[in-house]
């Protein structure tokens, strides 16, 4: 891929563009625990050691046909995997 980087012609524009895209990206991966970046600021997140347990309540109380209280049940999550 690295020879139709230079070439002007019908697909390979779009290949420049997507170098350019990758290198961005590897940069904000890279840069992804500083404020601002992929990962930066993780509270409130549910971790992904109680994702399961979180999912199942979820679509418990869905299936009660109960009002969503996504706030309230981090907090249970946080007890359960604590």
């Amino acid at each position: 891929w690295c020879h139709d980087i230079g070439r002007e012609h019908a697909a390979n524009r779009p290949l420049l563009k997507m170098v350019f895209q990758v290198a961005q990206l590897r940069q904000r991966f890279f840069h992804s625990i500083a404020p601002g970046g992929l990962a930066g600021d993780r509270r409130g997140v549910v971790p992904a050691s109680g994702f399961s347990i979180s999912i199942q309540q979820i679509w418990k109380v869905i299936r009660e046909n109960k009002d969503l209280d996504l706030p309230a049940h981090k907090v249970s999550t946080i007890v359960v995997t604590c």
